[in-house]
């Protein structure tokens, strides 16, 4: 294929109106529409929402889904880095691969600090 006919693809498919969406620009779209929506929103509760915690409740779970979802857009930032993205899954893997030592030791420090504060 002649050098010029390669230029011709290239500006048509530059030209192309469909850009699809990948995974990575849908996570960053609804994280940043979430924090231009909740941010306001939480920073204007009155007091009286505040202090009620069954409405409070409802505000506790908005924040924590925002923050998930910022924390997703974080951490698949370092997967599409191949340097960052083999230790970062060596790592989880290491972590899932742990969790029931984790769980055990967890539920020692618990048992123990109950022995502990009805002993003394």
């Amino acid at each position: 294929m002649s050098e010029d006919r390669k230029l011709q693809k290239q500006l048509e498919l530059k030209g192309n109106k469909d850009v699809p969406y990948d995974k990575w620009a849908i996570l960053d779209l609804t994280s940043g529409v979430m924090l231009i929506m909740v941010v306001p929103l939480i920073v204007r509760l009155p007091v009286e929402t505040l202090l009620n915690t069954k409405k409070k409740r409802y505000y506790d779970y908005l924040v924590v889904a925002t923050q998930t979802l910022t924390y997703m857009r974080f951490f698949f930032f370092f997967l599409m880095q191949e340097s960052i993205s083999k230790m970062l899954l060596t790592l989880m893997g290491m972590i899932g691969d742990t969790l029931t030592f984790i769980f055990l030791t967890g539920w020692y420090l618990f048992v123990m600090a109950a022995v502990f504060t009805t002993l003394y």
